[in-house]
This record gives C-alpha cells, sequence and structure tokens, in this order.
C-alpha cells in the first residue's frame, strides 16, 4: 500500500511541507507590509486644534493651530495664558483655553485659564458653574 510518508521517504515530504510553510510565511510578510504602507499613505495627519471660551461674550469656538497667532505656542509653552481675540465680539485678548466638565460637558473659565502661574485655592476653585461638579473629585470616583 502506498503511503505519502513511506512511499516517498519522509525526508522530500517534510522538506515541501516546510517550503511551503517559509513561502507563505514571506508572502503573508509581503501583503502586510504593502497595506500597511497603503493606509498610512491615504490618512492624512490631523491637525491640532484648540477650543477657546470668550471671557466677554461666552463663545465658544475651535482654532487650527496655523489659524492661530504667531506667539500663541511661545507663550503657552512659557506658562502664559495666551488669549486671542474673540471672532464673536471682537473682544481684544479676551478667548482663553477653558476646562471642560467631566459631567456636563460645557465649558467654563477658572482663575487657572486666565492666568496658568496664580496658585490655585484647591481642587474646589475648579467647580464648574453650570452643574457644580469638581473634576478632581469626578476622576477619583470614575477611574478605572
Amino acid at each position: 500500500m502506498f503511503s505519502y510518508f513511506t512511499g516517498l521517504g519522509r525526508r522530500p515530504v517534510l522538506v515541501i511541507a516546510l517550503l511551503a510553510i517559509v513561502c507563505l510565511a514571506v508572502v503573508g510578510a509581503v501583503l502586510s507590509v504593502d497595506w500597511s504602507v497603503k493606509r498610512r499613505a491615504v490618512t492624512p495627519p490631523e491637525e491640532e486644534d484648540f477650543t477657546f471660551l470668550c471671557d466677554k461674550c461666552s463663545a465658544v469656538f475651535t482654532r487650527l493651530r496655523k489659524e492661530l497667532p504667531a506667539r500663541f505656542m511661545e507663550d503657552r509653552m512659557a506658562g502664559d495664558a495666551a488669549p486671542i481675540d474673540c471672532p464673536r465680539c471682537g473682544a481684544k485678548a479676551a478667548a482663553y483655553i477653558p476646562h471642560r466638565c467631566p459631567s456636563c460637558g460645557k465649558y467654563y473659565l477658572t482663575d487657572a485659564c486666565r492666568d496658568p502661574l496664580t496658585p490655585s485655592e484647591g481642587p474646589e476653585s475648579d467647580r464648574c458653574p453650570h452643574c457644580g461638579t469638581v473634576p478632581y473629585e469626578w476622576y477619583l470616583k470614575h477611574r478605572r
């Protein structure tokens, strides 16, 4: 009776099986690299945007990094509030980067938004004026 293992001998069958496995692995690796390169080329890079809240008229708006004044990032890195002009009411240097309440999702300004170098008076000073949530306490309660 004929058998693949005994009829041809074990060595040729094992060599052929190993070559088939290696060829499949190489083809899979080439296709995987090809697909990942194509996917990277198609996906556009995300632009960094910033949300602002006007201290005068309470307008909430976003700006892309390239739309901001030239010194904005330098001022932010130096620890300044770096306010910008409000497009809605026209107030000069009145829009700041606000806090966002983790509970209700609304934006609000605190003293730390207006002057980041001023020491805060504890977590209570960041209380949301809309729903009363203290972000520090909310995150302690909802951490995973």
